[in-house]
């Protein structure tokens, strides 16, 4: 895996700040991307710096956009698929409701691609799989 788009909450806490979180895939040599629209905050308006809730978010998005990586909107995963397809890329968005998703999750297509992957490898012919004495 080495291209991410991160969506969620909290983008100033578990999103960005956690193990799993946008600095430690950037730092880490991942292609990552917060989709912004689909991100909110944990903020407390009556704290510093005393601005709105959907403020407080925007002023965080627009530090990871300065310190940490790109973001985007999710009018990008609608064009996504397309952009894949023209360079040859398999790509399966999914959301609720797609109209011609396969998967119900990306662990069943996760799951599927790993069987796939170990069904070609049993099918090696017996001659490669047999040890030389």
């Amino acid at each position: 895996m080495d291209n991410v788009i991160l969506v969620g909450v909290h983008v100033n806490m578990c999103a960005s700040r956690r193990p799993f979180g946008l600095r430690q895939l950037a730092r880490n040599g991942k292609h990552v991307v917060l989709m912004r629209d689909l991100t909110d905050s944990m903020y407390n308006p009556a704290r510093w710096p005393f601005v709105s809730q959907v403020r407080g978010t925007e002023l965080f998005v627009q530090h990871i956009e300065r310190r940490i990586c790109p973001t985007h909107t999710s009018k990008f995963g609608v064009k996504l698929k397309e952009h894949c397809k023209a360079n040859g890329v398999e790509c399966e968005p999914f959301y609720q409701g797609a109209p011609d998703a396969k998967h119900t999750s990306s662990q069943d297509s996760l799951i599927e691609k790993l069987k796939g992957a170990a069904a070609k490898k049993s099918r090696r012919s017996p001659a490669r799989n047999r040890r030389l004495h």
